[in-house]
C-alpha cells in the first residue's frame, strides 16, 4: 500500500518534470507511487468563499460600536450620536479575496471593482460604486465599496450585488424582506 499524506504533512512539492510529489522523506522505497499525472495547461476551477456585508446597516454599525466602546458601548453618548445619524451612503464590504488569485495588485483590483460592481433592484437603474478601497496586506483581502444612498425601496424584491475582479466573479442576492431591522430596511 502506498504511503499516505497526513494532516501533519501540509505541503506538496512540485517535481522537476511538472508533476506533484509527496513531501520529502515519504515513500522512498516506492518511487512509482509518489507522483501524480503531469500538470496540464487546462484552467482549474477554484472556489473562494467571500463574505459580503452591508457595513452601513444599523445592526452592523451597532456591532462596530460595541467592539469600539465595549459591552456597554450602546449607552455611550458618542456611540448614540454615531448611531442616530443615517449614513449618507451605502457601504458594502466584501471580505475573503485570496491574494493567491488576486495577482493584479490592490490598485488594479480597486479599478476593476469600481468598473464592474453594481447593485441591482427591479425597476431601478443599476447603482455603481462611487469609490472602492482595498488594503494591500494580508492573505485575504477585503474591499470596501461606497455607493450613493438609494431612495426608499419597498420590502418586496431582491437586491443583487455583483461584480468581478481578476479571475473572480461574484453575485449575491439579498431578499429585502429579510433585511428589516426595527421596522426599517437596514442597508
Amino acid at each position: 500500500m502506498p504511503p499516505r499524506a497526513t494532516k501533519s504533512s501540509s505541503f506538496w512539492q512540485i517535481g522537476e518534470r511538472g508533476s506533484i510529489g509527496l513531501p520529502p522523506g515519504w515513500g522512498k522505497s516506492a518511487p512509482s507511487t509518489q507522483t501524480a499525472p503531469p500538470v496540464t495547461e487546462a484552467p482549474a476551477h477554484t472556489e473562494a468563499y467571500l463574505t459580503i456585508r452591508w457595513a452601513s446597516a444599523l445592526p452592523v454599525r451597532q456591532a462596530m460600536v460595541l467592539q469600539q466602546f465595549g459591552k456597554h458601548g450602546l449607552d455611550d453618548a458618542r456611540a448614540q450620536a454615531l448611531l442616530r445619524e443615517d449614513p449618507a451612503e451605502h457601504v458594502i464590504e466584501i471580505a475573503g479575496f485570496p491574494t493567491t488569485m488576486m495577482t493584479q495588485g490592490a490598485r488594479r483590483m480597486e479599478a476593476e471593482l469600481l468598473a464592474s460592481t453594481e447593485i441591482l433592484f427591479k425597476g431601478r437603474k443599476p447603482l455603481r460604486p462611487a469609490s472602492v478601497s482595498v488594503p494591500e496586506h494580508g492573505m485575504h483581502l477585503m474591499a470596501t465599496l461606497r455607493f450613493s444612498r438609494m431612495a426608499e425601496i419597498g420590502e418586496d424584491g431582491l437586491l443583487l450585488v455583483s461584480g468581478r475582479t481578476g479571475p473572480m466573479e461574484f453575485s449575491q442576492k439579498f431578499p429585502v424582506r429579510e433585511m428589516l431591522y426595527e421596522g426599517k430596511i437596514a442597508i
